[in-house]
Parts: C-alpha cells; sequence; structure tokens
C-alpha cells in the first residue's frame, strides 16, 4: 500500500471515529498515526530501501496496514449503516492494530536513535538499562531480517544420532529465534535446553544436504558449508584442539591422542561453539544483535572470535549490547552508543557517545554514573582515590594520574551534552601560584591546600588527635620540628621546582603572538620570553620559604612542601609502620578523625 493512499486510510479512520464517537477508542493515538506514517515517508526519503533496517521498518508497516480494515468506498458515499459495520470491525481489531502500530514506532524510533546504522554499534548500559528487554523487542521486530542472540543460554550439546529434513531442523531453529527469551514462564526454561541441540542440528542437516546436492552436481564448485566454516573458525580460535565431524553426522573433540563428546568442553568452549553455530547461519544482510557478547568467554580470546565472525558476515550489521567496557573498547571500528534511561516496556534514551579528549573507556565508564564525578590524580587504588571515596561518597571518584588530565578532563566532560552528571577535579597545590590555582576555580577544579595529598595525615590537628593512641603525646613537637629542618635543607630544591613549575605553565597558558616576518616572530619572541623572570621568581619563593621556616609555622610548610618522604618522620616517631594506611583504616569509623581532614579539602566539594 502506498503511503498516501495508506494515510487517507488513517485520516478517514480518524473522521468515522470523531463522527461515531465508539467507546474504548483513543483519538489521540488514532491520529498519531498519520505523524507515524510521515515519519516513515521522510525515512524513505532519506534513505535507500537497501539498507538492511529499511527492510525491518517496512516489513513492520506492511504488517500494521494489513491489520486495519479496508473502507470499500469514498468516505463521502458511506451512509450512517455502513460507517458503524466499519466502526465493529474496527473496534475488534484494534488491541492488535494498536500493538502493531506500537512495534512499528519502536523500529522507526529505534533507528532515529542509532542513526539509521549501516555499520556495527556497541550499545553500552548498566545493569537496569533494559538491554536484555531492548534485544527481546528487538527479536520481535526483525521478522525474517536478522538474528537476536540472547544472554540467557543453557549450553547443553546433545548427541545427535539422527539428521531431520533440512526444512524441519531449520523451523526448528527459526521457531527457538523467535522465542522471547524474558523466561517470564517455566516452559520457557524447558525449552531452552533443547536450544543448542536445535543450533547445531540445523548446521549438520544442511552440511548432509549440501554433501549430497554437491554429489549430484559434478560441475559446482566446491566451497566450505556453514557446519565446515563453524569447525573451522572454533579450531582456529582453540588451536591447542580440534573439533571434527564424525560417521557423518557426529561431534567429536581430539585433544592430541584423546578424544571426547563436546559436553565435556569448557562453558568457554561451548559458548563460542554456540556463538559461532548461531552468527555463521544468520540471515543474510541483516542485522546479528547480541546480548553480552561476553559472557562465559575468557578475556584473551572474546576480541579474536568476534574480530573473525564479524570477516565471515561482513554483509551483516552487528549490534553488541553490553556492560562490559574493556570489550566494547575492542570493537574499534563500532559506533558507540549509550543506553541513557529506559523506561519499560519500551522506551530507551539512546544517545551516541561524542569522540572527545577524555579515552574512550574512561568515558564510557564515566557515563554510567548517576553522581558527579571528581577527577583527581593518582591511579586506580592509590592513596588520592582511598581518601577521596572515603572523605567524598556523593562524588564518583575518578583517578586519572596527572594533574594535567585532571584539569583536561574535567573541561572536556562538562562539554559534552545530554549527560547526567556534572564533572569536577581535585588536584595537589604542588607548586602551582596562587592565582593560577583560583583561575582553575571557574572550571570546577579545585586544590588541596596542602603541597601533597599525603601531606593531609601530617596535619598538625590530625597528629595531636592520634598521638594519645600510639602514647606519643610528647613526639609531635618532634615531628614538626624535624619537618621544618627538613625544608630548611631542601629549600633552594623547594624554590627551584617551583620556579620550574611556573615556567611550564607559562608556557602552556601563554603563545607568542602571531606575526608575518621573520624579524616581527623574533621581536614577538623576545618581548614574550622577558616576561619569564627566573630569579626574581625564585628570589621571591625562596624568601617565602625561609619566612616559614623562620616563625616555626609547620602548617603553612607543609601548605607548600613536596616530600612523600615525609610520612616517615611520622612513622619512626610514632613507632607505626605504614601509618598512611593506618589512618585511611582510622578514618572510616572515626567521625572525629574524618571531619578533621575534611576540613582540609576544598569545602567547594565538601558542600557539592
Amino acid at each position: 500500500m502506498e503511503l498516501k493512499l495508506a494515510s487517507k486510510l488513517i485520516s478517514d479512520i480518524y473522521h468515522i471515529c470523531l463522527e461515531l464517537k465508539p467507546e474504548n477508542i483513543e483519538f489521540e493515538a488514532i491520529d498519531n498515526w498519520r505523524k507515524v506514517i510521515m515519519d516513515l515517508h521522510l525515512i524513505r526519503a532519506k534513505n535507500s530501501e537497501e539498507y538492511n533496517f529499511m527492510q525491518t521498518i517496512i516489513s513492520s508497516y506492511h504488517i500494521f496496514l494489513e491489520s486495519l480494515p479496508i473502507i470499500q468506498k469514498p468516505l463521502e458515499n458511506l451512509n450512517n449503516e455502513e460507517k458503524r459495520i466499519f466502526i465493529d470491525q474496527f473496534i475488534e481489531q484494534y488491541e492488535v492494530i494498536i500493538s502493531r502500530l506500537k512495534q512499528l514506532e519502536f523500529n522507526i524510533s529505534f533507528y532515529e536513535q542509532f542513526g539509521y546504522f549501516n555499520n556495527n554499534v556497541v550499545a553500552v548500559g548498566a545493569n537496569g538499562s533494559g538491554k536484555t528487554s531492548l534485544a527481546d523487542n528487538l527479536r520481535s521486530s526483525l521478522n525474517n531480517n536478522g538474528l537476536v542472540i540472547s544472554a540467557q543460554r543453557v549450553l547443553f550439546i546433545p548427541e545427535i544420532d539422527n539428521i531431520p529434513s533440512p526444512e524441519k531442523s531449520d523451523k526448528r531453529w527459526t521457531d527457538m529465534n523467535k522465542k522471547s527469551r524474558t523466561f517470564k514462564d517455566i516452559d520457557d526454561f524447558l525449552e531452552i535446553k533443547e536450544e543448542f541441540g536445535f543450533v547445531l542440528g540445523n548446521l549438520v542437516a544442511k552440511h548432509c544436504n549440501y554433501a549430497v546436492n554437491r554429489l549430484n552436481d559434478a560441475s559446482e564448485s566446491r566451497v566450505l558449508s556453514e557446519l565446515e566454516i563453524t569447525l573451522q573458525i572454533w579450531n582456529e580460535i582453540f588451536d591447542h584442539r580440534s573439533l571434527r565431524l564424525v560417521d557423518g553426522i557426529k561431534l567429536k573433540v581430539y585433544d592430541q591422542e584423546e578424544s571426547y563428546d563436546p559436553l565435556k568442553l569448557s562453558e568457554g568452549e561451548k559458548s563460542a561453539l554456540y556463538l559461532i553455530s548461531q552468527v555463521i547461519q544468520a540471515p543474510k544482510n541483516g542485522f546479528i544483535i547480541i546480548d553480552e557478547p561476553e559472557m562465559y568467554l575468557h578475556k584473551t580470546i572474546i576480541s579474536k572470535i568476534w574480530n573473525i565472525l564479524e570477516i565471515y558476515r561482513q554483509d551483516c550489521t552487528f549490534i553488541y549490547l553490553t556492560h562490559d567496557l574493556d570489550f566494547a573498547v575492542t570493537r574499534n571500528t563500532a559506533a558507540k552508543v549509550w543506553l541513557k534511561s529506559f523506561v519499560y516496556p519500551n522506551l530507551w534514551d539512546i544517545k551516541r557517545i561524542p569522540e572527545n579528549l577524555i579515552p574512550e573507556k574512561l568515558m564510557l565508564e564515566l557515563l554510567g554514573s548517576r553522581i558527579p564525578i571528581l577527577f583527581c590524580e593518582g591511579t586506580k587504588n592509590s592513596i588520592d582515590q582511598n581518601i577521596y571515596q572515603t572523605l567524598l561518597p556523593n562524588f564518583t571518584i575518578m583517578p586519572v594520574e596527572s594533574c594535567l588530565n585532571v584539569i583536561n578532563f574535567t573541561k572536556a566532560y562538562n562539554t559534552i551534552p545530554n549527560v547526567n552528571t556534572k564533572a569536577y577535579g581535585i588536584i595537589d597545590a604542588d607548586h602551582h601560584c596562587f592565582t593560577r590555582l583560583e583561575k582553575l576555580k571557574l572550571d570546577n577544579i579545585f586544590s588541596l591546600k596542602l603541597a601533597e595529598v599525603e601531606n593531609l595525615f601530617l596535619h598538625e590537628k590530625l597528629l595531636l588527635q592520634l598521638a594519645p593512641i600510639f602514647f606519643k603525646e610528647s613526639k609531635v613537637l618532634h615531628i614538626m620540628d624535624e619537618v621544618l629542618k627538613e625544608l630548611e635543607k631542601e629549600k633552594i630544591l623547594q624554590a627551584s621546582r617551583f620556579v620550574s613549575c611556573k615556567i611550564n605553565n607559562f608556557f602552556n597558558e601563554s603563545h607568542v603572538s602571531k606575526a608575518n616576518s621573520l624579524e616581527s616572530i623574533e621581536v614577538n619572541f623576545i618581548d614574550f620570553n622577558t616576561k619569564i623572570e627566573i630569579k626574581r621568581w625564585f628570589e621571591e619563593r625562596l624568601t617565602y620559604i625561609e619566612d616559614i621556616i623562620k616563625r616555626n609555622d609547620y602548617n603553612a610548610a607543609i601548605s607548600i612542601y613536596n616530600n612523600k618522604g615525609l610520612k616517615r618522620i611520622v612513622e619512626r616517631n610514632f613507632s607505626k609502620p605504614e601509618y598512611t594506611d593506618f589512618v585511611l583504616k582510622y578514618l572510616s569509623k572515626n567521625n572525629d578523625i574524618k571531619q578533621i581532614v575534611r576540613d582540609l579539602l576544598p569545602q567547594e566539594l565538601v558542600n557539592a
């Protein structure tokens, strides 16, 4: 049925319903049909029907139209009795019509959200983001244009002792793949036990039929059957053993001199055989949708399996539904989308993951956060991450190694549209000058009032609170005195590092003015250089450090003193090895200690 005729038919239905006002008819839904048809018209205008997604949409469109009762005469020629008869027919089919319309709407919406892809796609979503429901909805929408491989599968390999006809085995395999995997009924669990047998049985039946046909046609060139391709791929992946067809219909595993039934394979080996068998048999030029493609597979072979299968089935579009970020990153050429939210039964908010300064794997991890993100220095499980997770529980703490990464990633994340959260950054004061740290606050990047995060545990208030635990009250003054003496020894080094850091920041944040001649370039460069006053900066910093030492200002000292070895002074005086680890554990169970350290953090983050 042409789109124009369909649009007129739906318009006539709407006007008859509006005139007779039958009960239980949603006028808004009927009026929306015209919009759906127009959407379809626009899609066809923009996209060739050669795209495999169009086949699915057009197929569901025709199924919807076939459910509509046909008006035999022009609307203006219908009498009241004929209109009532039509309405009765319409009401009888109304629930079916609405159901099929919703399927059409879902298909159109789904492909719009995925950008009418003709390339592979990885959809990343956390638990509860509707991945399994999405797979099940796709199963019902694909018709004969694809295959959905469910995450729910029982890897039971039966022994094949007879060969059904190719038609019968293909029907069993097709019917099995059309069934839902939501498992709301006990019968679903009973049927799934037969699944692997149907998959392999269909391969064997087609292989035997292919072999017979080749015998009857001597002119046919030798190509591999789907079963042979399946075994070839499996043997390539697991090269330490071999899977072969024996006695015409049985599969056997050979490991050196030993042979055994496939049922004794590991779960990963059986899962690989299942996936390969399914993908190789998928309809041509369609979709292959895989829910949790990483399930049961060891990380060392996941990428290899899917790389090979994508090469063998280049005619198909692969859609992976996963929460495994490591797997998602291995699909280098696939578009990445984020299942941002899901409202039961079939409403997904799907967003393309934008290219960004932030590494892809980290970006995928961040998008799952529903609380603000805090980028910090350090690595996974470093002291930075452990401290901030304890003291700032309302943030997703994300260590990104360097101060520069904290700054760049915070800025980059906050430019991304349609995300759930905002990003903040926290850095050590290090050798940054006050002016630079104040400027960074404008980008939600805040600094400790201490040179390094480790210095949080050296603060005078904390030492005084902890000393009685070790019966070392008298040692606090010794600790403070030793730190100041160490600073005195290293004052030249500390001033030099401050100036070096300031020069680096100056180069990063400034630039030589553009010029149109060699002479202008030289002039501009000299002007740029004159702004770097190394001697003045060094003398000012050294004077500042000496003043701190002269005043015995311990807390000021640890605010500017970069020396990760200072904790050894505390460990020696408190006779407590691994002092940092002890304080970390103590923080989690002592609110007084926790509050002392929280007060040393940027209050913009504490109060966020």
